[in-house]
Parts: structure tokens; C-alpha cells; sequence
């Protein structure tokens, strides 16, 4: 039986929350799961969380296009790549790349 709120929370696709000092991966892992249809996530003042919060919203949130998580030391982000996969070459070379492979 869901709650009328955990339903409320499916259909919400931007969702910032702050001063959760108390948050868990655990209870990221419900929130994550709740938030169904998020595009936008943003944690902020929440020293527990680790990567596995993040992976949590990237499992459960299937319009997911990006997450901030900041942590007591670090910020944690993932952003969805919307053109394929993004490589970066920083050659130095003036060289002309004619038939490259890789």
C-alpha cells in the first residue's frame, strides 16, 4: 500500500533537497526508488552519502539526467551523456590525425 505522499513523489522531476545531515545510502536508496520519474537531482549538506547514493539514483530514476551529491568532503555528480559517450583527446601534437584507429 503506498502512501498518497510516495505517490505524490513519482511524478515530481526536480528534486533538491538540503541539510539532510542525517540521510543515509540506505534511505537514499527508498528515496531514489520513490522518485521514479526525477531528471534533475541535488543533495546538498549531507556528510553520509557516498558514491552508492548516487548509483542509487541512477538505478531507480530512468529519466535521470543528473545528480549532485555534496558530502562533508566532496561532491559527488553524474550527468547523463546526451549525445553518446563524450572522449576527450588533448593531443599536443600539430599533426594531422589521417587514419587513426582509437
Amino acid at each position: 500500500e503506498k502512501t498518497p505522499s510516495a505517490m505524490a513523489l513519482r511524478s515530481v522531476t526536480s528534486f533538491s533537497l538540503g541539510g539532510a545531515s542525517a540521510l543515509s545510502d540506505r534511505a537514499v536508496d527508498a528515496l531514489a526508488e520513490l522518485l521514479h520519474d526525477a531528471q534533475t537531482v541535488d543533495l546538498r549538506g549531507c556528510p553520509l552519502l557516498t558514491e552508492e547514493a548516487l548509483r542509487s539514483f541512477r538505478k531507480a530514476c530512468r529519466c535521470l539526467r543528473s545528480v549532485s551529491i555534496v558530502t562533508r568532503d566532496r561532491t559527488l555528480t553524474w550527468t547523463a551523456s546526451t549525445s553518446g559517450v563524450k572522449k576527450h583527446h588533448h593531443r599536443k601534437s600539430g599533426l594531422p590525425t589521417s587514419g587513426s584507429s582509437g
